[in-house]
């Protein structure tokens, strides 16, 4: 049987939650992974982050993953590795999760997914405008965002012009590209 959905149970948040286990039905994996759950929740070293990548690696694509709290979101970058078709990925997060600095996968995850050939667009949705203006944007996907491979649609920003801002306007509002 092709399963439809899975559940990378790191934590117990999913599992728990009977109704919707239910609702996944028959085509529903579960894959326990709670062993690696403490070790790479939210700030996982790279070695735990490394681990979490052979065990997700090791298993194949499906079209809904969920993973738990929003502390394991940077398992999304492992997940998208086992698919080979183009896609897009649509993010809800208040973070920009791009800044290729971070010392850790939780603030640079988004980067390792556009580094994949297959993954054609990504689209961010509720980014808070501290997350993305000033240094951070210069530190994210500029050339991406340039080229329209990654749209911004931020909680608290105007929309205008690609990184073109005019005068007045906070420097987050230049990545809508006039969308909203």
């Amino acid at each position: 049987m092709v399963r439809s959905a899975r559940i990378l149970d790191l934590d117990g948040s999913v599992t728990s939650q009977a109704r919707l286990v239910e609702r996944l039905g028959n085509g529903l994996d579960v894959v326990s992974l709670r062993e690696l759950g403490p070790a790479v929740r939210y700030l996982p070293s790279k070695k735990s982050a490394g681990e979490l990548d052979a065990a997700v690696c090791s298993l194949e694509p499906v079209r809904l993953t969920l993973t738990g709290s929003g502390d394991f979101h940077h398992a999304t970058a492992s997940i998208l590795k086992r698919f080979e078709e183009p896609l897009s990925l649509l993010v809800f997060d208040q973070h920009s999760d791009w800044i290729g600095s971070s010392p850790c996968p939780c603030g640079s995850w988004l980067l390792d997914a556009l580094r994949l050939p297959h993954v054609e667009r990504v689209v961010v949705i509720g980014t808070d405008r501290k997350s993305i203006e000033g240094w951070k944007i210069l530190h994210g996907p500029v050339r991406e965002i340039l080229f329209g491979r990654v749209e911004i649609y931020p909680l608290n920003c105007k929309a205008s012009r690609c990184l073109g801002r005019r005068r007045g306007e906070p420097a987050c509002a230049t990545l809508t590209r006039g969308l909203l």
